[in-house]
């Protein structure tokens, strides 16, 4: 896909692989729905594109709550016309205590937003589409989601999950042209492991040199290469993305 001239929804815009994948998205082209649920860090992501001269407007988005992801949906054909990339991006770690001890209320949140929210997101994604002639969607996994990762089994769990959706969606892209992919990062310096609650997973930041923009780029070829359906990428520091 062209990104010139096409409309992208990317949750969780306001920081991290949401923001630098919103940034590449502008600079190709496309006109981008910033969607968080945080509206300060979100607004801040459309005055970065608009100071780089490229299209973006803001939503206040929280995935988990019924009829969020419809609704800026139809802000971006409302905008633009169409929906061509759905990025469904938006998640969270458990935090402390960690699991078994994570009150139910609590894991129940990373299930929804990590999970439940990338299938709705899809589905309604996959309702534009078709009704536009097609387009692509790219869910963020992780390589929690490849190899289990005992520091955190209920994120694990649901990224997991997420490839394996993914995967099973890949006869779309011919018979709705949209094809559905996921990004499966190592752990990336962002907000989501820096702010982790978990000191032991905060800590990791030290360790990591993949950057969101690694992530984005490769995101980037998710969306722009047509030969590439129900594809799990994975992307680590220092090798080349490879799939899973």
């Amino acid at each position: 896909m062209d990104l010139q001239g096409k409309a992208a929804l990317v949750t969780g815009g306001g920081s991290g692989i949401g923001r630098a994948t919103a940034l590449l998205l502008a600079q190709k082209g496309a006109s981008v729905l910033v969607a968080d649920i945080d509206e300060t860090r979100g607004g801040d992501t459309v005055k970065m594109i608009a100071s780089a001269r490229g299209t973006a407007a803001f939503v206040p988005m929280d995935a988990t709550r019924e009829g969020e992801i419809e609704k800026a949906i139809r802000k971006v054909v409302e905008l633009w016309g169409k929906l061509d990339v759905m990025f469904n991006n938006a998640g969270i770690l458990t935090g402390v205590p960690a699991f078994p001890d994570t009150p139910v209320e609590q894991w129940s949140r990373v299930v929804q937003l990590n999970f439940w929210a990338v299938i709705r997101g899809t589905q309604a994604a996959i309702e534009s589409m078709k009704a536009s002639g097609g387009g692509v969607i790219v869910n963020t996994a992780s390589m929690a989601g490849v190899n289990p990762w005992p520091m955190d089994p209920v994120y694990s769990a649901t990224k997991g999950g997420v490839v394996f959706f993914t995967k099973a969606l890949a006869w779309l892209a011919t018979s709705a042209n949209v094809r559905v992919n996921c990004v499966c990062p190592t752990l990336v310096q962002t907000p989501l492991l820096s702010d982790a609650s978990d000191a032991r997973i905060a800590d990791l930041q030290r360790l990591t040199r993949l950057k969101a923009d690694d992530v984005a780029r490769a995101v980037l070829r998710l969306i722009e290469d047509d030969s590439l359906a129900g594809k799990a990428l994975t992307v680590l520091p220092g090798q080349e993305p490879a799939f899973a």
